[in-house]
C-alpha cells in the first residue's frame, strides 16, 4: 500500500508543531479561529448536546496544543473528576506498554504462568491466555458488562474473588481466535501488572504516567480480595482537562515535554488494527483502543459507558474529549466530531486550478487511472489512504472530507491535502468532456475535464533537478541502469483493461493486462523487450522490461506508448 503513495509523489508527514506547548500544569487557551477552526460550527455541537444528550458533563476541543473550545453541563467543571468507565482501559493499555518497555512483562507472556494457582479452576482451553489476547479482547471467555453491577457492585461480599469469577465464565473460543468485549479480562490484566511490577496499578500509574502528565486521579475502584486489585477496565475518576492531556500524549506519539513517556512504537501499535470486532471495512480494535474513520480521517478513540470519548487525529493535530453520566442515555457522541468538529476545519469552498494525469501532467485523464487535482482549500490537512481504509482492499470515495465526482460518478481517492487530491478515475467513462465536481463540508466547486481512452505516463521523481523514471530492479528504486538490466516501470493511464476489476479495489496480487492493446516501451529510439504488463494497485500498472542492448550511455528518455498515444518522457541514466 505504501508503494502507491510513493509513486504518486506523496510523502505525508504528521502535521504537528515543531515545539508544541505542554499542558502539564495547565492548558494554553486560544480562539477556534486562531487555530483554523470555525467557532460557529462548534457552537452547533454545543446546541446538539443540549438538545440531544442530557447526560453530558463536558466537551473539550484541543487544536495545535491549545484548548480552543470548552463547555460543561449538569454542574460539571474542568477540574472535577468523574467516573470515566471504560476509558480506563486505554490508560491500562499505556501502563502495559510502559511495563513492557521496562522489561517487566512481555506481550506474549502467558497469564497463568504468573497466576498458576488459578489453573485448577479455569477451563483447560484458556491455558494459552496471553497478554496480547487480553489487550485485543480475545480472551475467549463469555462476558456481559452488566455483571459488574449485578454481581460485584451491589454485594461484592457475595463474590469476593473477582479473578475466579472471570475465569469461570463459559468458554466460547480459544484465546486469540476472535474479539469478544470483556471488561473482566482487563481486571485480569491489572492483577497481572500488580504481581509482576510488585506495585499496585495505581502506584505504577502515578509514578510512570499520571504524575509526569500532571493528572490527578480522584478515585480508582478496587476489588474486595485481600490484594485489593485495582479494576483494570473501569473505575478511574479523572477530570475532563486531564483526559485531554492523555489524548494529547497519544497525539504526540507518547512524547511529553523533554522525554518519551510512552514508547512511540507502543502508541502506534495500540492504535493500529490488531483484531476485527465486526465485519465492516473499519471495524477494528487495537490494544484497548478503538478505531474510527470519520470523513476519511483515521481517528483512534478511547470509549467509556455513557458515550464518553477521547478522540485524537494526528493529521488534524486535534484532540476531542466528551464525558457524561454513565447511567444516562445519549445518542452516539461520534456525531460531535463527525458533524461539527471536523466540518469546522473547512473554512470555505474548495478552489480547482487544474486536473491532470497524476504521472505525466498532461491535461487528459483516462478511465481507471490516476488523476491529480490541484487547487486551494481542498482539505485542512494531508491524509493518505493507507492508514484510513483499514480493510486494505478498497480506496475510499471520501478522504480528508473530500469527495470527487467525474461525469456524475464517484472517484476513488488515494490522497487528499490542502492543495492536491489524487484520485482514481471511474472506469467506463466515455471519451470527451466531462464535469468534475469536488466537494467537502465547506462547499463544492466544478470544472470541466477531458477524458481520453488512454493517457499513458510513467511515474517519476525529481533527482538533481531533472525528472527520472521510477524503475525498480528486485523491488528497489534505481537511479541508473545498464543495458540488459531487468526493470519494473510504473505506469498510469493505460485504461481500464483488466477485467473484471471494480474501480476502487486495491489488488492483493498482480493482475495481468487483459485488453487487446499492445504496450510498447522505448529507451530513446530503442524499443525495449516488454516481458509483462500487470495491474498492481487499482489503476497503477507495472511494466516489466529489459533495457535494450544498444541503448547509449548517458541520460535517456523513457517513454511508454499505447494505442497511438505516447507518454511524456521520464529519464533514466544509463551507465
Amino acid at each position: 500500500m505504501r508503494r502507491l503513495c510513493l509513486v504518486l509523489g506523496v510523502w505525508l508527514g504528521t502535521v504537528l508543531a515543531a515545539e508544541p506547548p505542554w499542558p502539564t500544569y495547565g492548558w494554553l487557551t486560544s480562539t477556534p479561529e486562531e487555530q483554523g477552526m470555525d467557532s460557529a460550527r462548534l457552537e452547533q455541537a454545543d446546541a446538539w448536546i443540549r438538545d440531544n444528550s442530557p447526560n453530558r458533563y463536558s466537551l473539550l476541543v484541543v487544536r495545535h496544543g491549545r484548548l480552543v473550545y470548552e463547555r460543561y453541563y449538569n454542574g460539571a467543571g474542568p477540574y472535577t473528576p468523574y467516573h470515566i468507565a471504560s476509558i480506563s482501559k486505554s490508560f491500562l493499555s499505556a501502563l502495559t506498554g510502559l511495563a513492557i518497555d521496562q522489561g517487566v512483562i512481555g506481550l506474549e507472556d502467558r497469564w497463568f504462568d504468573t497466576f498458576p494457582e488459578y489453573l485448577e479452576v479455569a477451563d483447560p482451553r484458556t491455558a494459552s491466555l496471553r497478554l496480547r489476547h487480553m489487550l485485543t479482547m480475545a480472551a475467549g471467555l463469555d462476558w456481559r458488562d452488566s455483571d459488574i453491577w449485578q454481581v460485584w457492585a451491589p454485594a461484592p461480599q457475595l463474590y469476593p474473588d473477582w479473578i475466579h469469577y472471570v475465569l469461570t465464565r463459559q468458554v466460547h473460543a480459544v484465546p486469540g481466535e476472535r474479539f469478544f468485549y470483556n471488561t473482566g479480562n482487563t481486571h485480569l490484566l491489572s492483577a497481572f501488572l500488580t504481581r509482576r511490577t510488585g506495585r499496585s496499578t495505581l502506584d505504577f500509574a502515578r509514578t510512570h504516567l499520571l504524575g509526569p502528565l500532571g493528572i490527578a486521579i480522584g478515585d480508582w475502584w478496587r476489588d474486595v480480595s485481600p490484594q485489593h486489585y485495582y479494576t483494570g477496565g473501569w473505575g478511574m475518576h479523572i477530570a475532563p482537562r486531564d483526559l485531554a492531556k492523555f489524548g494529547y500524549l497519544y497525539l504526540r506519539d507518547g512524547a511529553w515535554e523533554d522525554r518519551q513517556l510512552v514508547p512511540s512504537g507502543w502508541v502506534r501499535a495500540s492504535t493500529s488494527p490488531q483484531i476485527r470486532h465486526n465485519r465492516g471495512s473499519d471495524d477494528f480494535y487495537g490494544y484497548l483502543w478503538w478505531m474510527d474513520n470519520l470523513h476519511g480521517f483515521f481517528i483512534p478513540s478511547a470509549r467509556g459507558m455513557g458515550m464518553q470519548r477521547i478522540w485524537y487525529c494526528r493529521e488534524l493535530d486535534l484532540v476531542v474529549v466528551t464525558t457524561g453520566d454513565y447511567w444516562g442515555s445519549s445518542p452516539d457522541t461520534v456525531r460531535i466530531v463527525n458533524d461539527y468538529v471536523i466540518p469546522s476545519l473547512y473554512r470555505g469552498p474548495p478552489e480547482v486550478r487544474a486536473v491532470v494525469n497524476a504521472a505525466g501532467g498532461q491535461a487528459e485523464i483516462a478511465p481507471d487511472s490516476f488523476g491529480t487535482l490541484y487547487g486551494a482549500n481542498l482539505a485542512p490537512a494531508g491524509v493518505e489512504w493507507g492508514p484510513v481504509i483499514l480493510d486494505g482492499k478498497t480506496l475510499p470515495s471520501e478522504l480528508g472530507g473530500v469527495k470527487v465526482l467525474v461525469g456524475g460518478r464517484n472517484a476513488w481517492l488515494s490522497y487528499a491535502g490542502p492543495g492536491q487530491v489524487n484520485f482514481l478515475v471511474p472506469e467506463g467513462l466515455p471519451a470527451g468532456a466531462a464535469e468534475l465536481e469536488v466537494s467537502h463540508p465547506g462547499g463544492s466547486a466544478k470544472t470541466t475535464v477531458v477524458v481520453a481512452p488512454v493517457s499513458p505516463a510513467l511515474f517519476g521523481y525529481s533527482l538533481e533537478g531533472r525528472p527520472r523514471a521510477i524503475a525498480t530492479g528486485g523491488g528497489e528504486i534505481v537511479q541508473a541502469a545498464v543495458p540488459n538490466d531487468y526493470l519494473e516501470l510504473y505506469a498510469n493511464g493505460l485504461g481500464g483493461t483488466a477485467a473484471p476489476h471494480p474501480s476502487g479495489e486495491v489488488l492483493t496480487r498482480a493482475f495481468p493486462h487483459a485488453g487487446p492493446l499492445s504496450v510498447e516501451v522505448y529507451f530513446g529510439a530503442a524499443r525495449a523487450d516488454v516481458q509483462g504488463v500487470n495491474l498492481t494497485y487499482a489503476g497503477l500498472w507495472q511494466v516489466n522490461v529489459r533495457v535494450p542492448e544498444d541503448t547509449p550511455p548517458g541520460d535517456v528518455a523513457v517513454t511508454i506508448r499505447i494505442a497511438g498515444s505516447v507518454s511524456p518522457p521520464a529519464w533514466l541514466r544509463i551507465g
